[in-house]
């Protein structure tokens, strides 16, 4: 899994504050994976078929929407 850091600015900027880390889900982390290999691959193979290649962001874009679809709401601040 990998880790993402939460917050903003340099931890050196602000040594009192401590860096939160949350866990990313998998489902993201492999959907943003596949989306840079998609960039990868239009910028090193620029002869490959543009067809296949906009269906496989297009289910990796999918993938992401549908999972975020299905997150519980957050907490209101009511």
């Amino acid at each position: 899994m990998a880790w993402f850091g939460v917050g903003s600015g340099s931890p050196r900027a602000k040594p009192g504050r401590a860096q939160r880390f949350e866990q990313a889900d998998r489902v993201v982390v492999e959907a943003f994976a596949d989306l840079h290999e998609a960039r990868h691959l239009r910028s090193k193979f620029p002869a490959m078929s543009r067809g296949a290649l906009q269906q496989f962001e297009r289910k990796a874009w999918n993938r992401l929407i549908d999972y975020l679809i299905r997150l519980p709401p957050l907490p209101s601040d009511d």
